[in-house]
């Protein structure tokens, strides 16, 4: 299983979200899983930043920058981006990965609103008991994939603060970050393990 994340330099917040999923989900999963982040205009080699690993708590991890590729969403089985620029990006770059990228908040509302729900829209329980721990990260894409507009429309970026959109401060962006991947790991690690 690997989970792709996106945004523009692969400097702030892609490699937090992977650094935060890592920490959330490595090892709880019961089966491999690799977690790598890229960026649509990145500049290969540059480190990540240190003002939003410190805002969210974690180390500065040992991080160069790589540029996104056709290569990394074609074997991405989820792909969570910055903004809606970013999941557009991956689509122009990789059709057929339209039904597993979601921008990272997005996920987050899909991720909430079948946990509330429990079941597909047939009434089906989402996971069916006797699958292995991929074809239950498989069904959990589609899902997520199936029930998109389903909650109520909330913002899909989380801004750059390297960007044109100075406003966004560090501790602001960690912070959604940091909601987003908790949400989206707890999520992931109900619908693969379970509750318990």
């Amino acid at each position: 299983m690997r989970i792709l994340t996106v945004c523009t330099a692969n400097i702030c917040r892609s490699p937090l979200a992977a650094a935060l999923l890592s920490q959330d989900l490595t090892g709880a999963l019961g089966a491999p899983l690799e977690i790598l982040s890229r960026g649509t205009r990145a500049e290969d080699g540059y480190p990540a930043c240190p003002v939003s690993f410190d805002a969210a708590g974690l180390p500065l991890p040992n991080h160069e920058s790589v540029r996104l590729s056709r290569e990394d969403i074609a074997n991405a089985d989820l792909i969570l981006t910055a903004e809606a620029a970013h999941r557009a990006a991956v689509v122009t770059l990789h059709p057929a990965a339209r039904s597993r990228v979601f921008t990272l908040t997005e996920a987050a509302a899909l991720t909430t609103w079948l946990s509330e729900r429990g079941s597909t829209a047939e009434g089906q329980p989402i996971f069916p008991t006797h699958s292995t721990p991929e074809e239950r990260f498989s069904r959990w894409v589609s899902e997520l994939n199936a029930s998109r507009g389903a909650p109520a429309d909330r913002t899909l970026d989380i801004d750059d603060p390297h960007g044109g959109n100075r406003r966004v401060d560090h501790r602001a962006l960690s912070l959604a970050v940091v909601q987003a991947t908790e949400t989206v790991a707890r999520g992931l690690t109900s619908a693969i393990v379970g509750d318990s």
